[in-house]
C-alpha cells in the first residue's frame, strides 16, 4: 500500500490570547501540567471522598479478590462460582498492582484512572494525526475531555468502559498508521488493541472499531482506489488475529469452567447479549435525550458557528462521524442500554467538538461562557440560601451541601467566567475545564461526602469478616452480588437463601450462623429488635443477625424484611 497524503484541513485563525498561550516558551509542558493537575484533582476527590460504590465496583473487586485468594487466574469467580459476565483483563491488571504492593483498595482503584490518563495522551496524539496543521485542536483536546463531568466521574470508577475506551483509541491510532503508509505496524497495533478490548469487555469492541474500518472510503478519500483491496485484506487479518488472541484465553477457560461457563463466554457474550438483551431494557430512542447531558458543558457551545469553508473536505471530521454515529445507532437497536455504554464514543465526539469549536472564529462563543457563568451562579445561590436539602422523600439523609464560604467562592468564579466570556478559544476551553473540575470537587466535598455513608458497606463487611474468622457460617437472605467479599476479605462463599423455607432450614441447621438481611425500614433491622449490626444502605437498611434470633423474631410476628 502506497503512502497516502495527509488529511486535508485548513488552518484556523487565532487570537492574541491564543497565540500567547501557544507561545514557544511552553506549548507542551505548561498545558500538560495544567490538565494533569485537573486530572489529579478529580482522582484525589474520588479516592478520598467516595467509597467503593455497590453493586458494580464492589462486585468487580470481589471477583478480583477471589481470583487472587484462590490463585485462580484463568476463570473469574464470584462467591465461589464462575463469573461469565466479563472477561478477565481488568482483574489481571488489578492482580498486577496487588503483586507489587499488596492487596489494597486504593491500589486497585488506581488501575482505571491510569487508563483514563493514558487515554488523554493518546487522544492528543490522534488530534495531531488527524489535523497536523491545527495546533489549537491538539493542545486543547485534553481539556475538552477533562471538562466533561461524565468522563471525570467514569474515569475514577472501577468499571470496564474506560479501559475499553483506551483500547479503542489505540486501535484507531493503528488504523491511522495504515492510512498514512505504515500497514504492517498499523494493523499489528489495531489487532493487539482489539484483542485487549475483547479481553476487557468482549466483542462489543468491534461495534466501535468496525465502522471506522469498513467506512474508510468516506474519510480517506485521497487513498488510491487500488489500495482498498489491501486495506480490507489487512483489516480482515487484524480482526482474525484479534479473535484468535482472545480465544487463547477463552478456550482453556471454557474447558476449565465447564460447559455452562464455556457457553456463556463463547456465546452469551455475543449473540446472547445482543439478541435477548436480558437486562436494562430501554426504548430505541433512550440515548438521544442523554447525549446533551453526556457532553455538558460543551453541548452548550454552538459549534455550528464554524465557517463551512474551513471544514470543507475535512477527513478527520468524517472519521469522527463514523466513530460516533454508527455505534450509537447500533447500540440503540439493542434493548439493553446503560449510559456508560456510550463512553467509547466520547473521545471521538470530543475530537469533533474541538475541531468545530476552533474552526469558528478564533474566539469563544460568548453564549457558552455566559451559560456556564449563569449555571455557576445558580449553584452558588443554592449553596447560599439552601445549605440543607432533603432528597428521596426522606429515604436518604438530608444533604448539608456546603458552608456559605463555598457559595461565596463559587460566586467569585462565576463572576470571573462571566466577565471574561469573550476570551480566546484556548483560554475559554481551559477555564471551562478548570471550572468543571472545581464543580466536581465541590460535589464530592458536599453531597457525595454526605451520601457516602449510605453507600459504604465496609462496616458490615468488617462485621462479617470477624464472624468468619470465628468459624461462623454466613448466609444472605435474598440475592447476593459480592458486596462484601473484597471489603471483608472473605474466604468462604456466602450461602444465598432466596426462599422463606430455605431460610428456615438453614437457620435450623446453623442456629449460631450469621444472616445478612436487607430491610425497607430501619425498625425491621433495628439492633433493638435483636440485630447484631445495622447500617443504612441506599434507601434501605442492611443488618446482620444470629440465625436463631432472626427466626424467633419472625415467629413472634414482628414485621419482616
Amino acid at each position: 500500500m502506497k503512502k497516502a497524503p495527509k488529511a486535508r484541513c485548513l488552518p484556523v485563525q487565532t487570537t492574541t490570547s491564543d497565540r500567547r498561550l501557544m507561545s514557544v516558551d511552553s506549548p507542551f509542558a505548561m498545558e500538560t501540567l495544567w490538565w494533569a493537575a485537573l486530572f489529579l484533582l478529580d482522582l484525589a476527590a474520588a479516592l478520598w471522598l467516595r467509597p467503593l460504590l455497590p453493586v458494580d465496583e464492589t462486585r468487580y473487586l470481589s471477583v478480583a479478590w477471589e481470583m487472587w485468594r484462590d490463585h485462580q487466574f484463568l476463570v473469574p469467580t464470584l462467591n465461589g462460582l464462575p463469573y461469565s459476565h466479563k472477561p478477565p483483563l481488568l482483574f489481571w491488571l488489578i492482580h498486577l498492582v496487588w503483586s507489587i504492593g499488596g492487596v489494597h483498595e486504593w491500589s486497585a482503584r488506581l488501575v482505571v484512572p491510569v487508563f483514563a490518563l493514558a487515554s488523554l495522551l493518546l487522544l492528543r496524539r490522534l488530534a495531531s494525526r488527524l489535523w497536523p496543521q491545527e495546533p489549537l485542536v491538539q493542545h486543547s483536546v485534553p481539556f475538552f475531555l477533562l471538562g466533561l463531568p461524565f468522563w471525570a466521574f467514569m474515569g475514577t470508577l472501577t468499571l470496564f468502559d474506560v479501559v475499553l475506551t483506551f483500547w479503542i483509541l489505540a486501535a484507531v491510532s493503528g488504523i491511522l498508521d495504515v492510512r498514512y503508509g505504515h500497514p504492517w505496524r498499523g494493523w499489528a497495533v489495531a489487532a493487539l488493541a482489539m484483542a485487549a478490548g475483547l479481553l476487557t469487555k468482549g466483542p462489543v469492541v468491534f461495534v466501535f472499531v468496525a465502522p471506522i474500518v469498513l467506512l474508510a472510503p468516506l474519510w480517506a478519500k485521497e487513498m488510491p482506489v487500488r489500495s482498498w483491496g489491501g486495506w480490507y485484506a489487512g483489516a480482515a487479518a487484524a480482526f482474525v488475529v484479534a479473535a484468535l488472541l482472545a480465544l487463547c484465553w477463552a478456550i482453556p477457560a471454557a474447558h476449565r469452567g465447564g460447559p455452562v461457563y464455556g457457553h456463556a463466554i463463547l456465546w452469551g457474550q455475543t449473540a446472547g447479549r445482543v439478541i435477548h438483551s436480558f437486562a436494562h431494557r430501554k426504548p430505541f430512542w433512550w440515548y438521544l435525550p442523554l447525549l446533551p447531558l453526556v457532553f455538558l458543558p460543551w453541548s452548550l457551545w454552538t459549534p455550528w458557528l464554524a465557517r463551512r469553508d474551513r471544514l470543507k473536505g475535512d477527513d478527520g471530521l468524517r472519521l469522527v462521524l463514523c466513530w460516533v454515529a454508527v455505534p450509537i445507532i447500533v447500540l440503540s437497536f439493542v434493548s439493553g442500554k446503560q449510559i456508560h455504554y456510550l463512553l467509547p464514543v466520547v473521545p471521538g465526539a470530543v475530537l469533533g467538538i474541538a475541531r468545530l469549536v476552533h474552526a469558528a472564529d478564533g474566539r469563544s462563543d460568548p453564549r457558552m461562557m455566559g451559560a456556564v457563568g449563569a449555571l455557576l451562579m445558580l449553584c452558588a445561590v443554592l449553596l447560599l440560601v439552601a445549605p440543607e436539602l432533603p432528597v428521596s422523600g426522606g429515604d436518604l439523609p438530608s444533604l448539608h451541601l456546603m458552608s456559605h464560604g463555598w457559595g461565596v467562592a463559587l460566586v467569585a468564579v462565576s463572576v470571573y467566567v462571566w466577565k471574561f466570556r469573550r476570551m480566546g478559544t484556548v483560554a475559554a476551553v481551559r477555564v471551562t475545564a478548570t471550572v468543571m473540575t472545581f464543580l466536581f470537587l465541590l460535589v464530592h466535598l458536599g453531597p457525595m461526602r454526605e451520601l457516602s455513608p449510605a453507600y459504604d458497606l465496609s462496616g458490615t463487611a468488617a462485621m462479617l469478616s470477624r464472624m468468619e474468622a470465628q468459624g461462623i457460617p454466613i448466609a444472605s437472605v435474598g440475592d447476593y452480588k459480592g458486596e462484601y467479599h473484597f471489603l471483608g476479605r472473605l474466604r468462604r462463599p456466602v450461602t444465598v437463601l432466596n426462599r422463606t423455607d430455605a431460610v428456615a432450614r438453614w437457620a435450623w441447621a446453623h442456629p449460631q450462623g450469621a444472616l445478612i438481611v436487607m430491610c425497607r425500614r430501619q425498625e425491621a433491622c433495628s439492633m433493638q429488635e435483636g440485630a447484631l449490626y445495622e447500617q443504612r444502605y441506599r434507601s434501605r437498611w442492611v443488618s446482620v443477625w444470629k440465625a436463631e434470633d432472626f427466626m424467633k423474631r419472625r415467629r413472634v410476628g414482628k414485621s419482616g424484611p
